[in-house]
């Protein structure tokens, strides 16, 4: 337990450390947000809301959270995968007492936790834009963790078994938005 504790913590922090990455978690979701906001439309003919249509937001916002969830936990768990892998840190973290088991919680811990923080900011951003949101928010955010825990092991098999890291990048966005 403690030996994934201290995974935990160091995975953390080299997430929070990675300014890129960080911005990359947050920016991602409020650029789309933002964008879809000078669309705002009423989605009609559905039956739902007051006057027959849907929010626009209550159309959006849940498939942009597991669009970034997806993305989140595939493209960037892949590309740090892979460079823990070219940097050799894999290897090092053999020769230490740390099981595999306790590395790949503590990851997926901390990414899962990186995950709420960022759909906690998604629905700051579309409720200060006008969204409205019926239903449990904390549920909400809870299935978003599981949805980003859900999707690492293909991040972490991409970066398994690529090469580098810009390989595992092309190899996740192909999974993540196929084209």
């Amino acid at each position: 337990m403690h030996a994934t504790r201290a995974m935990f913590k160091a995975s953390l922090l080299s997430i929070v450390r990675d300014k890129q990455l960080m911005g990359g978690i947050v920016a991602f979701p409020v650029i789309f947000l933002v964008a879809f906001a000078a669309f705002d439309l009423s989605i009609s003919g559905t039956g739902l809301g007051s006057d027959g249509g849907v929010d626009y937001y209550s159309f959006v916002v849940p498939g942009l959270l597991a669009m970034t969830a997806m993305d989140f936990a595939v493209s960037w768990t892949s590309a740090s995968y892979a460079r823990l892998k070219e940097t050799k840190v894999l290897r090092r973290l053999d020769a230490t007492p740390i099981r595999r088991g306790s590395f790949v919680v503590g990851q997926v811990a901390a990414r899962a936790l990186i995950g709420m923080v960022q759909t906690i900011a998604v629905l700051v951003v579309a409720t200060l834009l006008g969204a409205d949101f019926a239903g449990s928010l904390a549920l909400l955010v809870a299935l978003s963790a599981l949805a980003s825990a859900t999707f690492m092991p293909i991040g972490f098999a991409i970066g398994a078994r690529t090469s580098g890291v810009e390989s595992a990048s092309v190899l996740s966005g192909m999974i993540v938005l196929p084209t």
